[in-house]
């Protein structure tokens, strides 16, 4: 899952993945967060193994970008100079999603595919008001070549609920966040874990500025 840079948006949830397939149904969940200056803090689960395989987060005050590896309890940090949070704009979320409605429906056209993007409307998810759309992408000859149903929060820019459909590959993915609190969470889970080693492979990247040796996230 990606979050954007906002501030003064903090939450914090539990973000689900689930992929049907051939194979049957895989379901994994992990933690994911922002604080009020616009860091994030996500969790990636192995789909196959249900464990937890690796952590970024990106440290928006540090300008860095953090990957810890879960299983060899490696950590590596990358320079992002150019990184910053930006605030949301003005406007109740209703008044945000009626600007976003004045766009909708809209069609066009790239290379043999069409895409068209339609509102399926207002929901109110985990008490917080977001708008649906639908996309869909078809070939010249009218096949359908995948559809993403979504469901955003203007409020705090992420999606709630996401399906995809991939007819080519008989899949579909259900992404949803359960469990929002719009509260700061904790620091701890923007520092690095006590106990984790430099990537050797990550050797020559910028130091880690104090955050070895802080509590591992829970």
């Amino acid at each position: 899952m990606q979050i954007p840079q906002v501030s003064d948006a903090p939450f914090q949830a539990v973000s689900t993945v689930t992929i049907t397939d051939s194979k049957g149904t895989h379901k994994v969940a992990g933690k994911v967060a922002r604080n009020k200056v616009g860091s994030s803090y996500v969790e990636i689960w192995n789909v196959n193994t249900n464990q937890l395989s690796d952590i970024l987060i990106v440290d928006v005050p540090g300008k860095r970008a953090i990957h810890l590896d879960v299983v060899k309890k490696f950590y590596s940090v990358d320079e992002t100079p150019m990184l910053a949070a930006h605030a949301l704009a003005p406007g109740s979320a209703s008044d945000k999603i009626s600007h976003s409605l004045a766009s909708l429906p809209s069609h066009r056209e790239a290379g043999g595919v069409t895409e068209d993007i339609q509102s399926l409307g207002t929901k109110d998810i985990e008490g917080v008001l977001t708008l649906g759309v639908l996309q869909t992408k078809k070939t010249g000859t009218e096949a359908v070549v995948g559809t993403v149903e979504r469901w955003s929060s203007p409020d705090l820019e992420i999606a709630l609920v996401t399906k995809t459909h991939d007819p080519a590959k008989g899949t579909d993915q259900v992404k949803t966040l359960s469990g929002l609190q719009r509260t700061e969470p904790d620091p701890a889970l923007f520092a690095i874990p006590a106990g984790y080693i430099r990537d050797p492979a990550n050797a020559k990247g910028p130091p880690a500025q104090g955050a070895v040796g802080s509590t591992s996230p829970k």
